[in-house]
């Protein structure tokens, strides 16, 4: 329920504001975004069929990004390990955000931003926390900021997948 109410100011914050998000903005961007990419409810994770979680991943996330990155989340499959991890019944949840650096570019009209984000893994009796370094860059669009470009350092191959 936390995250609940951070998320929804964090929504009511950017969209009232002009100007460039603070970090702490930016922080709730990147924690909503992880979280729907990573994270399933109870519900999503007892779908028997998990190939079935692609569209309903893809939506959680569309928006938060922009029309060109979404089609490249899509085309990309970057719910792949969150799907591959429920098949195997572990649950993915994104613990923290740290923020490194924010870089404003094209006269405050786009931010570029480092981070490190910290996630569990869980399940089969073990938990196993990773550090994973991310960069986006956000964009003002129709008075809100959206993702128009994700990369993230996890790997199916780093979790044995």
């Amino acid at each position: 329920m936390k995250i609940f109410w951070i998320v929804l100011g964090a929504i009511f914050l950017l969209c009232g504001c002009g100007s460039t998000p603070t970090e702490k903005e930016v922080s709730a961007i990147l924690m909503k975004f992880n979280e729907a990419k990573f994270e399933l409810t109870q519900e999503e994770f007892s779908i028997p069929d998990k190939q079935t979680l692609y569209p309903l991943l893809n939506d959680k996330v569309k928006t938060l990004l922009t029309e060109k990155d979404y089609q490249n989340f899509v085309k990309n499959r970057e719910a792949f390990i969150t799907i591959e991890e429920a098949k195997l019944n572990r649950y993915i949840q994104v613990k923290e955000i740290k923020i490194s650096r924010i870089a404003s570019l094209d006269d405050n009209k786009s931010l570029h931003v480092d981070y490190l984000m910290i996630i569990s893994i869980s399940g089969n009796g073990a938990n196993t926390d990773y550090h994973v370094n991310g960069q986006v860059t956000l964009v003002k669009e129709n008075e809100s900021w959206k993702i128009d470009r994700n990369w993230d350092s996890l790997t199916a191959k780093e979790l044995g997948l």
